[in-house]
């Protein structure tokens, strides 16, 4: 049985026939595939030509010993009309073949270091993933943005998942406001309002719940990253794990990756474009992937913000500072400085393991980050400190 792993997610290709005179040894294959990994399954069924009902309950059982729903792509009409009329596109999630569509070069609107998006017409525009990127993640970032705008995620309405060549696209609505980096660097804006929403999008985000088991659990995404740092020794590990277990369990939907290039206006209102790190977990983890993104990295090259985010160092500094007094509006100033601290010092965990999450980034910030990253999270007394700062924090939701 042919399989591949991608990102943590192990995809099995189903071929031919599977009914009576195959079933049993496909239950042994598959089992034995899917046994071996605990995270992210997708079923491929592009070769797969007929199922029957012996080979639907081999699915069913690997389905009850599972967790999460088993992702089948690739449906052709006839087996997405097996899986339907039997219910078992209720049970799993099925997607049909994904249709193909031609763009013209000419019609490009955007570019990013993933995707390219292209206009299709005056309402709808294309995000097209580069050839690295593959079907199942593409899913997954369309189901996610999905999810996130049904619980009232202010974001940009989604449509299909299509094929371009050898890459794949989702469809979604024209974005015909700016983004949030163009509005800062008009000086006829209003900068206070700008900030007081930038901070509101991201508390409305921290402040929505979902069902668990809806999105990635934060605190997954970080143990994983720490176990691929092949630069930590075990024992650098095994502190940062223990770090990471520190803070609770929580169902609080998170951004992953919230900055000014990732947010736009939209019929007056902000909103936000890219829902591909979205997950749940503890707020700290969106508030210190926000110092990175807009602290941290620029103090080592600023020029890599102003190339990554649009706008300048300085301007990063003050929309921190801004957004800090908004998100935690209501608060003494000096306990917003202490959580400012806090939120410095947690960050150094992304701050250290954004080589493993970025790779090649070196060749931009080289390895003093990480050195500075190292000086608070190894040192045994700011160690120490850290890990009893979190235990004893305490989250308000924010209105």
């Amino acid at each position: 049985m042919k399989t591949n792993i991608e990102s943590d997610i192990l995809t099995v290709y189903l071929e031919g026939r599977i009914d009576s005179n195959n079933a049993e040894d496909m239950e042994k294959e598959l089992t034995g595939c899917v046994e071996s990994h605990n995270t992210g399954i997708v079923l491929d069924a592009e070769g797969l030509t007929y199922i029957s009902s012996a080979g639907l309950r081999v699915l069913m059982k690997i389905q009850k010993s599972r967790k999460d729903k088993l992702m089948v792509i690739n449906a052709s009409p006839v087996i997405y009309d097996i899986f339907e009329t039997t219910g078992f596109t209720e049970i799993m999630k099925v997607h049909k073949t994904i249709r193909e569509i031609k763009l013209s070069s000419e019609e490009v609107i955007g570019r990013g270091a993933t995707a390219t998006v292209y206009r299709m017409d005056d309402d709808t525009v294309v995000k097209v993933f580069n050839n690295r990127i593959s079907l199942q993640m593409v899913l997954r970032e369309r189901e996610f943005a999905r999810k996130a705008f049904l619980v009232g995620i202010p974001a940009l309405i989604t449509y299909d998942v299509v094929k371009i060549k050898d890459c794949f696209g989702i469809v979604l609505e024209m974005a015909k406001g700016s983004v949030l980096s163009e509005k800062l660097n008009n000086v006829a804006v209003d900068k206070a309002d700008v900030y007081k929403n930038y901070a509101g999008l991201l508390k409305t985000i921290n402040n929505t719940h979902m069902k668990k088991g809806e999105f990635p659990n934060a605190k997954d995404i970080y143990h994983r990253y720490v176990d691929a740092a092949t630069y930590l020794d075990e024992e650098q590990k095994k502190k940062l794990h223990k770090l990471i277990n520190t803070l609770p369990d929580k169902n609080t939907i998170l951004h992953g990756d919230f900055h000014a290039n990732n947010v736009m206006y939209q019929d007056g209102e902000m909103v936000v474009i890219d829902l591909t790190d979205v997950s749940c977990g503890s707020p700290l983890f969106d508030l210190a992937s926000m110092y990175v993104s807009h602290i941290a990295v620029g103090g080592y090259n600023p020029d890599f913000i102003k190339a990554g985010m649009g706008i300048t160092y300085d301007m990063c500094l003050t929309l921190w500072d801004e957004f800090l007094k908004n998100y935690f509006s209501g608060e003494p100033a000096q306990e917003i400085e202490q959580k400012k601290d806090l939120i410095r010092r947690f960050a150094m965990l992304k701050q250290a393991l954004m080589y493993t999450i970025a790779p090649g980034l070196d060749r931009y910030l080289g390895w003093k980050p990480f050195e500075d990253a190292c000086k608070v999270l190894f040192d045994a007394e700011s160690y120490s400190q850290l890990i009893e700062d979190l235990s004893n924090y305490k989250e308000k939701k924010h209105e």
